[in-house]
């Protein structure tokens, strides 16, 4: 997947729910972590990218642990459903290639 943009401020100690969301024509996947509910990240991200197409792939919660380089990915959005998993697995391994995942494929 090359086009893709994880939106997630930091990477300290978290435990935050994301979503996963193809945006545009192209389509660009965003994984998008942060606060609340899933539906409201959705509807952050869509205000976001304004009068593009946005469809919202679904979504579970993160925890990450800096200090031991650990990210763990479970549950699905109680909202969306469960995203394609190995999307969202991909993607971290990307972007936190030393980092330890731990991956729930189902809730």
């Amino acid at each position: 997947m090359t086009n893709e943009l994880v939106v997630w401020n930091d990477f300290g100690q978290i435990d935050r729910k994301f979503i996963l969301a193809e945006v545009g024509s192209s389509p660009l996947v965003v994984l998008r972590i942060g606060e609340g509910y899933h539906r409201e990240l959705f509807k952050k991200l869509r205000e976001e990218v304004g009068n593009q197409k946005i469809q919202c792939l679904g979504g579970g919660k993160i925890q990450a642990f800096a200090d031991f380089k650990h990210i763990w990915i479970f549950e699905e959005s109680a909202d969306f459903g469960m995203e394609p998993r190995e999307v969202t697995e991909e993607i971290v391994r990307r972007h936190f290639p030393d980092a330890t995942l731990e991956i729930e494929v189902s809730a």
